[in-house]
């Protein structure tokens, strides 16, 4: 059972995130129940089928686990991370990066308990049609992209992992993130960018990689690589919520692990699983049915080697509000995934 709400918008920078916390009732645990049906778990997402873990869970498993969804969409990570951290969400997903960095060194009641979903930079980096023409164009220009230093190029939001997926894919090409002007876009305004070039390339994710390149306005130069993918996004919870409904908490990671094993079994793009994620996305089946499929490992298996990368380029940027790396296995909690995979 679930239901979705309108977006809650929460802007406020991470110096802020304290006082919010207590201005709008972080101290509630929250896992109350509506209406004498079952509790209540408030969730938010944002609306990519990178996100299918979470729409497959609401829709199909929460139920059977003893609990209902209430759905919240945003438009990137970091406001989700706001509305956890706030106590306005109980749990979310967000991509690694400083924001959830921050906001641990902070003290802020949230914990990492989960992957959402894995991927890779080759499914998600594209080059705009002034720069290529093809996909075989763009592979021959992301041979060499040294003459596109100082163009203009895009990512969802600042801080994120998807800043640090840009610099990869342009080390690769002679380039690193430091070399270019980076514009921060929502998934849906980058296709129009990439056709009108205005940005020359970005990190884009489905299904607006595939839609882009149905309508010719970007490409990507990669095929998907045979190799383990990379941690984005994460499960992540408020741990006063957490801690207060460990039962909830125990059986939101058994449903997670359930949609982990039907997206194994299925496949990302089955019709089951395409149904959902139009739900939850307002997208038809067959705009979806041809994306790059993400991953979500079985086990919920953290990457740690990746995450150390990863935070580890937050602080060369200068994103982090503390210049010494921190262990990254301390901002993540995982008795939950634990206790879940043992009764699984």
């Amino acid at each position: 059972m679930w239901k979705m709400t309108t977006p809650i918008r929460l802007l406020a920078p991470l110096a802020a995130f304290a006082s919010l916390l207590a201005a709008c009732g972080g101290d509630d645990p929250g896992g109350g129940e509506s209406d004498g049906e079952l509790p209540v778990i408030r969730v938010g997402y944002i609306s990519t089928n990178s996100f299918a873990p979470l729409m497959i869970t609401a829709s199909r498993f929460a139920e059977p686990e003893g609990f209902q969804v209430e759905m919240t969409e945003f438009p990137n990570g970091g406001e989700v991370l706001t509305g956890v951290v706030t106590g306005q969400l109980d749990v979310g997903a967000a991509g690694i990066g400083a924001g959830s960095y921050n906001a641990f060194r902070e003290g802020l009641p949230f914990r990492m308990v989960a992957p959402q979903h894995n991927g890779f930079v080759e499914d998600y980096f594209m080059l705009g049609s002034d720069v290529a023409g093809s996909r075989e164009e763009a592979a021959a220009a992301a041979e060499d992209l040294t003459p596109y230093a100082g163009e203009t190029f895009t990512v969802n939001a600042p801080g994120v992992v998807t800043e640090y997926l840009l610099d990869v894919a342009l080390r690769r090409s002679g380039l690193s993130i430091g070399d270019v002007e980076v514009e921060y876009l929502a998934f849906p305004d980058m296709v129009p960018a990439l056709a009108a070039g205005s940005v020359a390339g970005g990190i884009v994710s489905e299904p607006f990689p595939t839609a882009a390149e149905q309508q010719g306005a970007a490409f990507r130069p990669w095929d998907t690589p045979q190799a383990e993918p990379l941690p984005f996004t994460v499960v992540i919870y408020n741990t006063d919520w957490a801690e207060s409904n460990p039962e909830l908490a125990e059986a939101y990671l058994r449903a997670h692990l359930s949609s982990a094993a039907l997206l194994d079994e299925q496949g990302w793009n089955s019709d089951e699983v395409l149904e959902i994620v139009g739900e939850w996305t307002g997208l038809e089946p067959d705009t979806l049915r041809d994306t790059r499929s993400h991953h979500l490992p079985t086990d919920l298996a953290v990457d740690f080697d990746t995450l150390t990368a990863i935070q580890q380029f937050c602080l060369d940027q200068g994103t982090l509000a503390y210049d010494q790396p921190i262990d990254d296995r301390e901002l993540w909690d995982l008795r939950w995934r634990d206790a879940a995979l043992q009764d699984g």
